[in-house]
């Protein structure tokens, strides 16, 4: 499933067409069925929204690197690379808060928004980057959607892999399990242990 934010415009269709054509079991999101444009919009109150589920997982533990994790860089070796990544996307994580932005009218009361472009004061800064923090954020809001069938006009039926029997739990062939991940496992197991250390 690709999921773009449709602010890009342009790179987003030519994102979603190369999905498209070289991934044929790619679904990619419409925020409106009827419009040409792939994505999804984001607003100040869907950032919100979006940062709202990140801190939720990441509160719940949720959220893992993958062992094979993949940072594409012609200039940096593989190494160099991924711990270069991961520390920014760190960084971005931990700059993500709730911000004030002063509206061009001075008589209107300023929005407020969810951002990690701010500075050492928490005051939005230019040049600040969180695009990858956004995007899992925004990824993140977009699959709890996608699970709770609560976007208008998606393919459920296509994208989840619906069978005409009524089994919902069967995506493209992979069966669902209701098992815990290994991850997942190992996370409620040490809360477990440490709720059981906290009684004694």
């Amino acid at each position: 499933m690709l999921t773009v934010e449709r602010n890009t415009g342009y790179e987003s269709g030519r994102l979603a067409a190369k999905f498209l054509s070289n991934w044929p079991n790619t679904y990619c999101i419409k925020e409106k069925t009827s419009s040409f444009d792939y994505g999804w919009w984001t607003s100040h109150t869907s950032k919100n929204e979006y940062s709202q589920q990140l801190w939720i997982k990441m509160a719940e533990g949720a959220i893992y690197y993958m062992d094979g994790l993949i940072c594409i860089n012609p200039w940096m070796d593989a190494l160099s690379r991924k711990e270069r990544t991961v520390k920014e996307f760190e960084e971005q994580c931990s700059r993500f808060q709730a911000v004030q932005k002063p509206n061009k009218n001075p008589f209107q009361a300023p929005s407020m928004t969810t951002s990690g472009k701010v500075d050492h004061e928490g005051k939005l800064q230019e040049g600040v980057d969180d695009d990858m923090a956004m995007n899992l954020a925004m990824n993140l809001c977009v699959t709890m959607k996608i699970q709770t069938r609560s976007i208008p006009g998606v393919d459920y039926a296509k994208l989840l892999g619906d069978r005409p029997n009524g089994d919902a739990h069967s995506y493209r062939g992979i069966k669902r399990t209701r098992e815990p991940s290994e991850p997942a496992r190992e996370a409620q197991d040490k809360r477990q242990r440490k709720l059981a250390s906290q009684e004694r």
